[in-house]
C-alpha cells in the first residue's frame, strides 16, 4: 500500500517517527502518543494540510510530498465510518473531540496493526492512514521517495 504525507522539508528524515503529533496531539491522538498521519491519496494529503495552514495571501514553499510504502503482508486495519459513528457522534467535530483522540490513541497503544485507515473528515469516503512508529513492524515501512510540492496559489 502506498500512502502520502505532506511534510516540511526539514522533517522529511524523521517523517515516520510521529514526533510532531506526539508534541501537539491531533484529531486521532493525545499529546504524548506518537503517530504518523498519512493519506491514501496525494490530493487528500494536501487537503488535510491545507485546512490547517494559516495563510496570509501566500502558501508555504517548504513542503514536500512524501511517498510511503506499507508492505502488503503487514496488518493495516480499516475503520469504517459506521464503526466511528457507533463509537461516537463527535469523531468528526471541529475542533477534534476527546472521543476521536481517545479512539486513535487506543488503537495505536493496542499495537494490533502497523497502521489504521480512518475516514477523512474532509472527504469521508476517503481514508487517512495512521502509522504506528513504535510498532514492531515499523522497520518494514519505508519512505520510498519525496519531492517538493508546488501548491497552487488558487487555494488561497
Amino acid at each position: 500500500m502506498r500512502v502520502y504525507r505532506i511534510e516540511k522539508k526539514e522533517f522529511v528524515s524523521t517523517t515516520l517517527e510521529g514526533i510532531g503529533s506526539a508534541k501537539i496531539g491531533g484529531r486521532w491522538n493525545n499529546k504524548g502518543v506518537y503517530m504518523c498521519y498519512a493519506s491514501q491519496y496525494r490530493s487528500l494529503a494536501l487537503l488535510e494540510v491545507a485546512v490547517h495552514l494559516d495563510i496570509n495571501n501566500e502558501l508555504p514553499t517548504d513542503r514536500m510530498i512524501v511517498e510511503i510504502e506499507i508492505p502488503d503482508e503487514l496488518v493495516v486495519q480499516k475503520i469504517s465510518k459506521q464503526q466511528l459513528d457507533n463509537f461516537s457522534d463527535t469523531w468528526h467535530f471541529l475542533p477534534p473531540s476527546e472521543d476521536s483522540k481517545y479512539f486513535g490513541s487506543r488503537l495505536i497503544l493496542q499495537k494490533e496493526a502497523v497502521a489504521y485507515m480512518v475516514p477523512s473528515v474532509i472527504v469521508q469516503d476517503e481514508f487517512n492512514v495512521l502509522i504506528d512508529p513504535n510498532h514492531t513492524d515499523i522497520k518494514k515501512v519505508k519512505v520510498i521517495g519525496y519531492k517538493a510540492i508546488d501548491i497552487d496559489q488558487r487555494l488561497i
